[in-house]
């Protein structure tokens, strides 16, 4: 949009320059012209982000009346184009070609009454929005499933405890009593008096008037039905009709009610006295509705917990669309969309505030120790289970909840544009990155390209450190215990040898990897596979496949801090492997020899590695080193072209980056086919090669149809306020 305003810019330049040509020693004071720029360029930009919004409500279907208090909301637009168009491609005709000759086709599907049904549904547009609450109330679900894993965990440790001669092992039903410890937990009380249904919206388009109000008048009189099928004291559906909408309500007085005799038994008699009467109280006090409404050309579902909640924004204005930050998406509206997401940051910071990976279940194992003494002293495995819990905050807690949001759209095939105003820790999305360039060759078919966060990489590392040393003293604890079973005896005594052979062993590997490697490389690492490998020169291979058969490469690498650390890393290693591999030979009764690894050094790179059989410096693994590059690999023929493409001095955009590419792809794929056409008589046998002719036309035939695939790529920034992240499936 052209703003109106633009023309008073000339203006003002010429009101500090004009009265200057008049009077040498009279002069315009500068703050005031900036002050008017400044007011000026904010009357445009809020003219822009108007006109944006417009146009994004134009787009964006029922968004537009979802209330501004929407706590998150996703769409998908033109189902029926987006499926058609996956119908045209080449791929999918390809695919309808290849049913047909199996007497199927696409056009059937796309026939079938019941198919047709969903189209309607689906075909136009769908959508599914949360209202406010939802942060509070996902938080409550969460917890809910936390306390979940807690109980499950100490119940199997009481399992554990009663077999080991505790208890009656035969009368014990961990589930059962799993889920009644859980039930009757004083804390699932509390979320249940606090939880109430946070309003959901959710439905779809459908322009034919006719068929809109027959789903409408279906749906009513289901409702209908179902409450006039409920018997007598079972009564718990109401009608409920407004101009607006219409649908049932559950009333807390009534449910409540309904509980009280005998559908409440159980729970009765599973719960304490003051539990059961605490929990009709609440329950009382909690009402649900289910509605449906008309709006424009949309079937809208809602669930809540009042008919008030159920409410429609009366323009784009006051629509969560509004929101300043959907202007992340906003600048996409005049884009062919598939989808938008938005997610508030409350409903962000419900996730990352309950995130668990074994919290829960530590602090249930933990628990359930301190009930028993059937597994004899467990004070160190209490401390590492402690630790553990600590470690595992310490990794959650740098995490910064944001409001996202994202929209997808048709361009050279599928984009997604998305914005994050939290953080992604484990990333420096802020440095250059020295390795931006190794991925560019010829025949890649795949590269990555990071820079790590090295304060949240330590406390990754802490945390696995505390995971493995929890886990063992785990094991070791049960490995003390006298079972009955055989197996479990056997089990125990290999576990006492291995302890006893390897451990230091294994421990000073570890120390090898955890300490010294990772105080020897940068942050920055890269991935790169291409198809420019060879095979290895096996004999009973002809000769032609040997010459001309392509492999896949594949490198990781990753920036140098200190060399000297990563010769100390080695130095362990190689002893370490010595004394292991001395140890198996012990076992097995044969001298296992450590291999010798061969050296070589080009260009500053110095490459190790080992003498197998048939292999040559294109295809073999490989550890190459030089002050500025670690590369690890399948070629050091590949780790001296990475090297050459690295410069020191050059810098890349600040990001992570991700791209996978289809040519070499379908290269590698036509190669094999036409060498195993060929020579495949020769290594196969008849049976195997009659499967590969059958197949072959099928597979070269795919290869064909996807020529329009070119690559699928992910980047990732560090913008003002946020993050973005840009997604391409990008067709030609």
């Amino acid at each position: 949009m052209k703003s109106p305003y633009y023309f008073v810019l000339p203006l003002v330049a010429s009101a500090a320059f004009l009265p200057s040509c008049k009077k040498s020693n009279d002069h315009v004071d500068g703050d005031v012209v900036g002050q008017a720029v400044e007011v000026l360029e904010e009357k445009v930009h809020e003219e822009e982000k108007v006109d944006h919004l417009k146009k994004l409500a134009e787009k964006a279907g029922f968004a537009v009346n979802l209330p501004k208090d929407t706590s998150a909301f996703w769409t998908l637009y033109d189902g029926a184009g987006l499926l058609e168009k996956l119908r045209n491609s080449s791929v999918g005709k390809y695919l309808n070609t290849l049913a047909e000759q199996d007497g199927e086709s696409l056009d059937d599907l796309f026939e079938d009454p019941d198919f047709a049904k969903f189209m309607e549904v689906a075909g136009e547009e769908l959508f599914f929005a949360v209202g406010t609450g939802a942060p509070d109330q996902t938080g409550h679900l969460l917890e809910v499933s936390a306390l979940s894993n807690y109980h499950q965990m100490r119940s199997m440790v009481e399992l554990l405890g009663a077999s080991l001669g505790e208890g009656n092992e035969e009368s014990y039903d961990i589930d059962t009593n799993y889920i009644d410890e859980w039930l009757k937990d004083p804390r699932m009380l509390e979320l249940f008096e606090q939880f109430s249904m946070p309003p959901m919206y959710f439905g779809f388009k459908l322009s034919d008037e006719e068929k809109r109000k027959a789903y409408l008048n279906q749906i009513k009189s289901s409702a209908q039905m179902l409450v006039e099928m409920q018997s007598e004291g079972e009564v718990v559906f109401e009608t409920v009709e407004s101009e607006v909408y219409s649908g049932l309500a559950v009333r807390g007085e009534k449910f409540a009610e309904m509980l009280k005799g005998e559908e409440g038994a159980e729970m009765r008699a599973t719960l304490s006295e003051d539990a059961y009467t605490s929990f009709i109280k609440s329950a009382e006090e909690k009402d649900v509705v289910a509605l449906i409404a008309e709006k424009g050309d949309y079937l809208v579902f809602f669930i809540g917990s009042a008919e008030e909640e159920f409410k429609f924004a009366e323009s784009a204005e006051e629509s969560v669309l509004a929101h300043d930050e959907m202007a992340s998406v906003q600048q996409y509206s005049d884009k062919d969309l598939i989808s938008l997401i938005f997610m508030e940051e409350a409903l962000g910071e419900s996730f990352i505030d309950n995130q668990s990976g074994m919290q829960d279940m530590a602090l249930g194992v933990l628990d359930g120790l301190k009930e028993t003494d059937a597994f004899g002293d467990t004070r160190v495995l209490e401390g590492l289970l402690a630790d553990l819990i600590d470690r595992e905050k310490a990794y959650y807690e740098t995490y910064e909840a944001g409001l996202s949001t994202m929209a997808v759209f048709h361009e050279e095939g599928i984009k997604a544009e998305s914005f994050y105003t939290g953080n992604y820790p484990e990333l420096d999305l802020e440095a250059k990155r020295k390795l931006s360039k190794v991925g560019d060759g010829d025949g890649v078919l795949f590269s990555a390209n990071w820079v790590n966060n090295p304060a949240q990489a330590e406390l990754a590392l802490e945390y696995v450190d505390s995971l493995g040393s929890t886990v063992y003293q785990m094991v070791k604890q049960l490995s003390g215990l006298n079972f009955e079973e055989s197996d479990l005896t056997e089990y125990t005594a290999s576990f006492s040898m291995v302890d006893g052979m390897f451990k230091n062993d294994l421990m000073q590997l570890w120390s090898a990897l955890r300490d010294d490697l990772n105080d020897g490389l940068g942050a920055e690492s890269a991935v790169v596979i291409d198809i420019n490998g060879e095979l290895p020169t096996a004999p009973m291979i002809p000769e032609d496949v040997l010459k001309n058969g392509k492999l896949p490469r594949m490198s990781y690498l990753s920036t140098v801090k200190d060399r000297s650390k990563l010769a100390a890393s080695w130095e362990k290693i190689n002893s370490t492997a010595e004394r292991l591999l001395k140890q198996a030979g012990v076992m097995t009764g044969t001298p296992i020899p450590m291999q010798r690894p061969f050296k070589s050094e080009s260009n500053g790179l110095t490459s190790w590695t080992f003498q197998i059989p048939f292999a040559h410096q294109n295809c073999t693994p490989s550890v190459s080193v030089s002050d500025d590059l670690f590369i690890m690999g399948s070629s050091s023929d590949f780790a001296n072209q990475l090297a050459a493409q690295f410069s020191k001095e050059e810098e890349g955009e600040a990001m992570a980056e991700f791209a996978f590419h289809f040519d070499p792809l379908r290269e590698l794929s036509s190669n094999w086919l036409e060498l195993v056409a060929k020579h495949g008589a020769d290594f196969m046998d008849e049976t195997e090669y009659a499967n590969f002719q059958e197949a072959q036309p099928v597979l070269e035939g795919l290869i064909e149809a996807s020529e329009s695939i070119e690559s699928l790529s992910l980047q990732t920034k560090q913008v003002d306020g946020g993050v973005q992240s840009s997604f391409h499936f990008k067709l030609r």
